[in-house]
């Protein structure tokens, strides 16, 4: 009996001490949830305060705007229209610089052509003189052998 006793007693110390560790890590874990639901809360407020500061700006916006007479919105207006007025300037600018660089290379192949045509025009009469003044050559050659001769 007094066996059996020591051993239930050391069993129970074991249990003891099992059930001491595990309420540590549980305390340990409240711990850290507690840690963390803090962090939460004031990232929380951080958002709130932020979330008000940009409700108050806003506001102020609004407010501005609303306060803008009938001139400032007149003056925008006009603004607006000359913006596109612009924009449909620089539109038609780039239509018509598109047209003046395809003029320009369609003149520039057209010239190219007729310098190449030209060329080609000189060239044939360049042989035509070539060939003129070899048969020129044959003509002259029995005449002077003959005046040499005579």
């Amino acid at each position: 009996l007094s066996t059996h006793l020591r051993l239930a007693s050391k069993e129970h110390s074991v249990k003891e001490e099992e059930l001491r560790t595990a309420l540590r890590q549980a305390h340990f874990q409240v711990d850290r949830l507690t840690l963390d639901v803090r962090n939460l809360e004031e990232e929380k407020l951080k958002v709130l305060a932020e979330t008000e500061q940009l409700r108050v700006e806003l506001r102020g916006s609004q407010t501005r705007l609303s306060g803008m007479d009938g001139e400032h919105q007149s003056q925008l207006h006009v603004r607006e229209i000359r913006i596109r007025d612009l924009e449909n300037h620089l539109r038609k600018a780039a239509r018509e610089q598109d047209e003046i660089e395809h003029k320009h290379k369609q003149t520039m192949e057209d010239l190219m052509k007729e310098n190449e045509e030209q060329r080609q025009v000189l060239k044939r009469k360049d042989e035509k003189i070539h060939e003129l003044e070899a048969r020129l050559e044959q003509v002259r050659a029995p005449e002077l052998i003959s005046k040499h001769v005579k």
